[in-house]
């Protein structure tokens, strides 16, 4: 039991991982609670309701299944222990009418003895820890309870500390964008300013049929129109997972098409 706990305690090293912190947690609670299953349902605040997130001891299949089922805080014994924020023991689900039968029936699982945790940390409601049917038969005992409470407990820190980094590393991400939309923008404008003076170049070119006049412009122009066409070939690799395609180039030539731009 203390060993279970150590690991769990260890989950913080592992927190920006957030589905590997979810997963490690189910795999200790099912084997501390020596249950044939157990599932993680996740409080949706903006929903106000109950979501499985992980289920464990059941075939992927049915898990899938079951991952489509949400219960209202007025429904079935999660519901009831997310609301109370309160263990729920019971020992003889199948005659209890607070089961949620849906789950299952979606499942065609079975649900004979079930413990439901509260997942709360600092007074904030994270989800229910779920252990289903006592290996061996009977129900689970004030052990398994109290076990579970620490480990839940323990478990819902590491899950907020794991939703916190995922959320300032989305806004890291969001603000790198930022920062690429604005340098795309600021490259586009000055491709296009490029674009308009050779433009106008070659209109006064035309005008005069100094063919001259022209050509240096008109490399110019070929030039721009090929680094819009870069551009968009450099988003569109962006957008999709690819490995870096590299090529040789002249340095000079970079520094001489610069100036003459």
């Amino acid at each position: 039991m203390m060993d279970a706990l150590y690991r769990v305690q260890k989950l913080n090293t592992m927190v920006r991982d957030f589905q590997a912190v979810l997963n490690a947690i189910m795999v200790e609670s099912q084997m501390i609670a020596n249950a044939e299953a157990c599932s993680l349902l996740l409080y949706d605040a903006s929903e106000k309701d109950l979501y499985f997130s992980v289920a464990l001891g059941d075939s992927s299949q049915r898990n899938r299944k079951l991952k489509e089922v949400r219960l209202n805080l007025d429904q079935g014994i999660a519901g009831e222990c997310a609301r109370l924020r309160k263990t729920i023991n019971v020992s003889d689900a199948g005659s209890d009418p607070r089961l949620h039968r849906e789950a299952d029936e979606t499942t065609g699982f079975s649900t004979r003895s079930l413990l439901a945790v509260p997942m709360v940390d600092k007074d904030r409601l994270v989800g229910v820890l779920e252990v289903v049917n006592k290996i061996g038969g009977g129900g689970f005992s004030a052990f398994d309870e109290r076990i579970m409470e620490m480990f839940s407990s323990l478990g819902a820190s590491v899950i907020v500390q794991a939703r916190l980094i995922e959320e300032n590393l989305q806004a890291e991400r969001m603000s790198a964008i930022g920062l690429a939309v604005s340098g795309l923008s600021h490259y586009s404008k000055n491709i296009l300013g490029s674009v308009g003076a050779s433009i106008e170049l070659i209109d006064e070119g035309l005008e005069v049929n100094d063919l001259e006049c022209v050509k240096r412009p008109w490399g110019i122009m070929k030039r721009s129109v090929g680094r819009i066409s870069n551009i968009i070939e450099d988003m569109l690799a962006y957008s999709k997972e690819r490995k870096p395609f590299l090529e040789s180039c002249s340095l000079a030539e970079i520094i001489e098409d610069t100036f003459s731009s």
